[in-house]
């Protein structure tokens, strides 16, 4: 009776927020009590204009969006897949599908990674040594974390609290953490009236500006797979894990029972069951 005890001192606070929740999604269901808690004010009376004006009476937030280059962004964040799938990506997948803990039309199941990593353990067309549909199951991992780095970069620049600093690339972290500390050191007096200057407005709109440019740039870019592609014998060992974790699938019965599944799922289609148009510009 946890989660029925837990939505219904959520209810109390916000039955709005807990009518709409669906059942065991605590992720939402904790970030709601939270908020509940922290400000004893209703999620959706936050998301208006008087809610973030109640916040910023109660804190003093300042809020920081750290930009790099898109073009080098993506290829650190081709890298970082690369670098996930080196260590074990498909061995902790399969491990949780043989285990039951991961669904793969749950939210977990339908997070990027874990989403393309369950479709080609899965897929009925698999064939053993297969290296092509390993370096396709690779690009199309790589392209749905581009994408939703997309997402989040499209709704950062639809958010008016936060204040765009742009960095010379992703790994600059240090020089970006100095200019924060000194903008965090500035009285709430100087710090809104920085930035209700002229001179704050043009640098934030020039800001986004040239982000919109990359992104209109990004259509051409071409993804690289580097250790993958120049690296035969790590190919080869990466196909051969996949391979074994197929057939562990297979041995314990799981593999028959989720292609099963996601054949009843296509013909039985749910609605809002994930984003199937995924974009890199914007």
């Amino acid at each position: 009776h946890a989660w029925d005890d837990a939505i219904a001192l959520l209810r109390a606070s916000d039955p709005e927020r807990a009518a709409a929740l669906g059942r065991n999604d605590w992720y939402r269901l904790m970030r709601a009590l939270t908020i509940a808690a922290q400000t004893s004010t209703p999620l959706a009376e936050l998301r208006r204009d008087e809610g973030r004006e109640q916040l910023h009476e109660l804190y003093d937030l300042r809020a920081f969006f750290l930009v790099a280059p898109r073009e080098q962004l993506a290829r650190r964040i081709d890298a970082r897949c690369e670098r996930m799938l080196a260590d074990g990506l498909l061995r902790e997948t399969s491990a949780l599908l043989a285990s039951g803990e991961l669904h793969p039309d749950s939210q977990p199941g339908r997070a990027v990674g874990y989403r393309q990593a369950v479709d080609y353990l899965i897929r009925t067309d698999a064939r053993d040594a297969d290296g092509d549909a390993f370096l396709a199951f690779a690009r199309a991992f790589t392209q749905a974390s581009r994408a939703y780095a997309a997402q989040q970069m499209k709704w950062f620049r639809k958010e008016p609290a936060f204040e765009w600093l742009e960095i010379s690339a992703p790994t600059d972290v240090a020089a970006a953490a100095t200019q924060v500390e000194l903008l965090c050191a500035l009285s709430g007096e100087a710090d809104a009236a920085r930035r209700a200057s002229a001179t704050f407005a043009d640098e934030q709109a020039l800001a986004h500006r040239r982000n919109l440019e990359q992104g209109k740039a990004m259509k051409q870019y071409v993804a690289s797979l580097p250790a993958l592609d120049e690296q035969p014998a790590l190919l080869a060992q990466l196909v051969a894990e996949a391979d074994a974790c197929r057939a562990d699938l297979a041995r314990c019965g799981r593999l028959a029972e989720l292609q099963a599944a996601r054949q009843q799922s296509a013909q039985d289609p749910k609605p809002g069951s994930g984003v199937t148009a995924e974009r890199l510009e914007a």
